[in-house]
């Protein structure tokens, strides 16, 4: 729908700047179209090659025209993307799961559309040519640990001795109080808030640009620093529940439904190394009756 609304008004702006084409010229130029085309930028392209037109060279002002069309001159760019889906999530209202406005940039979504491209089964090359990646390296970032590469969570097996050899998909680590962690004497940039309750503290002072999905990317972070008794059961407490109702709701299969796997995975790691470090110190385990439950 998108593509032909595209081509339909590329037609439009050619004929109110009398350009007349062959049937296999005009289709040949509407594949190259952006799915987003800045307008303006294709009018500018249209009126340059006025002159060539009116000078005979019919030619020449179509191959300059396919060449325009080939580039990347016709497409917005990412900052005026950003700023047009930031505009359409304030229209919507869209919040985060914390309730704030909804973080948003193109970026986000490319991943987005990488990881689940990447889900549906598709090659990298396919991937890559998808995106318009140069080479086939670059589209790791949307193949590697993906959650569905995760050991879906069981809930029973929360705190349980036998996830000790699941694979440790938590990179950080664990500090025993927020002064002992790298930038934990300036907790107004690096301190992390779980729903208000101080939870970690991040070794990058949060300049990574996550924004509204702190901390719950951050279990999966090289700079990440959990405290020994931050609020993690509670963390992994709401992701199983959203993860229950997902279930419930599209069925266990369902890659809305995995999509935090690897998450929560991480978080279990946290708890474990957390009562870990308990031993060591010789502090309680987590109280009876803690244990994540739905």
């Amino acid at each position: 729908m998108q593509q032909r609304m595209v081509q339909r008004g590329f037609e439009s702006l050619l004929a109110s700047h009398d350009w007349a084409l062959q049937a296999q010229d005009l289709l040949a130029l509407q594949a190259d179209l952006p799915i987003f085309p800045d307008w303006k930028r294709i009018s500018t392209s249209l009126e340059a090659l006025a002159p060539l037109r009116h000078d005979g060279q019919h030619g020449q002002a179509l191959q300059d025209l396919r060449a325009a069309a080939a580039g990347a001159q016709w497409h917005h760019s990412g900052q005026k993307i950003t700023i047009l889906l930031q505009a359409a999530v304030k229209v919507a209202g869209s919040v985060s799961r914390t309730g704030e406005p909804l973080s948003i940039n193109a970026l986000r979504l490319r991943h987005t559309k990488g990881t689940d491209l990447a889900r549906e089964g598709l090659g990298r090359d396919i991937i890559a040519w998808l995106l318009d990646h140069s080479t086939v390296e670059s589209v790791k970032v949307y193949t590697d640990n993906l959650p569905e590469h995760a050991i879906p969570a069981n809930t029973a097996m929360a705190l349980s001795p036998t996830m000790r050899n699941l694979a440790q998909l938590f990179r950080g680590q664990i500090v025993d109080t927020e002064a002992d962690a790298l930038a934990g004497d300036d907790p107004r940039s690096s301190r992390i808030h779980f729903k208000g309750k101080g939870t970690a503290t991040c070794g990058t002072r949060k300049q990574c640009g996550m924004g509204s999905r702190i901390p719950l990317c951050c279990y999966e972070c090289d700079h990440f620093q959990p405290w020994l008794e931050g609020p993690h059961l509670d963390v992994l407490s709401e992701l199983l529940t959203e993860r229950h109702q997902r279930e419930a709701t599209l069925g266990k299969d369902h890659r809305v439904t995995k999509a935090a796997d690897s998450t929560i995975v991480a978080i279990i790691n946290v708890i474990q190394k957390c009562e870990v470090r308990r031993q060591e110190l010789s502090i309680p385990k987590y109280p009876e009756g803690a244990e994540v439950r739905l």
